[in-house]
């Protein structure tokens, strides 16, 4: 019973050391080796901004320096879709 009892309290103590981590830093994501094929946690970041500056927020995915939005389709799936901002451009009327 000992065991199992540290066992969860040790547990605990970890998961609220992580969540203090997380609050302090914001982008506390632990180091580790996933899966080939599969996106490096470390790599990557998500912001909430209005991009355009239309006055709407939209979620923004980081990955190696490259920026997706992250919408969802039709069906409600997440989906990480590349963009890029262009300057705007002054046109002139004859």
């Amino acid at each position: 019973m000992r065991i199992v009892a540290g066992g969860v309290v040790g547990g605990l103590a970890g998961m609220l050391l992580m969540f203090g981590m997380m609050s302090s830093t914001g982008r506390y994501i632990p180091h580790k080796e996933v899966t080939q094929g599969y996106v490096q946690p470390n790599n990557l970041t998500l912001h909430v901004r209005d991009i355009e500056e239309s006055g709407k927020l939209k979620t923004e995915l980081t990955y190696n320096h490259r920026n997706y939005l992250f919408i969802e389709d039709t069906n409600g799936n997440p989906v990480a879709v590349p963009y890029e901002i262009t300057p705007k451009q002054i046109v002139q009327k004859n």
